[in-house]
């Protein structure tokens, strides 16, 4: 039961991250099918994780719908960095917002969601800075540091391991993957949102 209805929830959590995508790109860089097909695949599949592992409690609606939300948020964030190479800070703070809301769904009230937050992006402009003094190009783009910053929100220490970990490894096979970039700048954001995920359901994992 409760994998048929997150598998529902999910697929609109694919539909919204369709139409958000659809929405954000200019009439030259319309979604194909196949990429909207892959994201309602995706979206459900995020669903039915979310759903089994999710606590049986009185706020299981809010931190369900939260973090379907959130996966709707950065799937699209994904796409449009793969399609446009851009990241829209028009979906990076509701990102925030949503995953605050999942954090305190599960219990953790707000003060820590919002300094641990706070802290990832400290800690992420600090790293793009150094990168940028020792090897003079960008590295982390602005969106890079929303997307790591709303990470923040969402985690607590015991998952920010699992989120660098997740997104290194995945940045670096999607880099080898996806040499067509060449001095363009690299969407680390499809990275940055598996680790959430990841990182997400490892949390979740932890409370059952």
């Amino acid at each position: 039961m409760g994998a048929g209805l997150g598998a529902l929830a999910g697929l609109g959590a694919g539909g919204l991250a369709a139409c958000l995508r659809a929405s954000a790109a200019p009439p030259a860089h319309r979604l194909s099918f196949i990429r909207a097909g892959t994201l309602a695949g995706v979206g459900a599949s995020c669903g039915i994780a979310f759903a089994l592992l999710s606590p049986d409690t009185a706020a299981l609606p809010y931190s369900l719908g939260a973090a379907l939300v959130g996966v709707a948020l950065l799937l699209a964030i994904a796409v449009i960095d793969i399609d446009l190479g851009v990241i829209h800070d028009i979906l990076v703070l509701p990102l925030a917002l949503v995953l605050l809301v999942w954090r305190i769904a599960l219990g953790d009230g707000a003060l820590s969601p919002l300094l641990s937050g706070a802290i990832a992006f400290v800690l992420a402009q600090g790293l793009r800075l150094a990168y940028r003094a020792v090897r003079r190009r960008e590295g982390l783009g602005a969106g890079d540091l929303g997307v790591i910053a709303a990470a923040g929100v969402a985690l607590g220490p015991a998952e920010a391991p699992v989120f660098l970990m997740t997104a290194g490894v995945a940045g670096v096979v999607w880099g080898l993957a996806s040499r067509r970039y060449g001095d363009r700048p690299f969407p680390f954001a499809p990275a940055l949102a598996f680790g959430l995920v990841m990182a997400m359901l490892a949390r979740l994992g932890t409370l059952g």
